[in-house]
């Protein structure tokens, strides 16, 4: 008799005997990546400014590193801090940038409480995101965009 290996991979998913998500939190810092730091202020620059003329309040960017298309390149994921400007009551800004030759592309930006996960499951050979609320964001065309709530 012979077992068909997605069937059983299915069945074994819906019995809850494995995950389909796997997730990795992501760990930002304040202090590490200050040359990434550099980067996502200069990208900023603009709205550091208008911030800065809102509230004397520092502008506060952690930043972590993830290779999401394993290209070998790691994207910018910096989380921003400043009230009123870049925080409010749902969170604070979360923004991706992407290198693409000499240039940097903002690839997402979300308002979030800094809870993100990096899945196990890649679109278009894109690691997706889980944000706190369990939306999942996926690589569509040249970006991310919301895919689906996880259950």
């Amino acid at each position: 008799m012979r077992f068909c290996g997605v069937c059983v991979a299915i069945y074994m998913l819906l019995l809850g005997a494995v995950s389909a998500h796997a997730d990795q939190q992501v760990t930002f810092s304040a202090t590490k990546h200050e040359r990434e730091r550099k980067i996502v202020k200069t990208l900023l620059k603009k709205e550091i400014r208008e911030a800065k003329t809102l509230s004397k309040e520092p502008v506060q960017i952690d930043i972590a590193l993830a290779d999401l298309n394993h290209d070998g390149t790691r994207e910018i994921l910096a989380y921003v801090r400043q009230s009123p400007y870049f925080c409010g009551t749902e969170g604070c800004w979360f923004v991706i940038f992407r290198q693409e030759g000499r240039t940097w592309r903002n690839i997402l930006q979300l308002i979030i409480q800094e809870n993100v996960s990096l899945s196990s499951i890649s679109t278009s050979d894109f690691v997706d995101l889980i944000v706190e609320d369990k939306s999942v964001w996926s690589w569509h065309d040249y970006k991310y965009d919301f895919s689906h709530k996880l259950p």
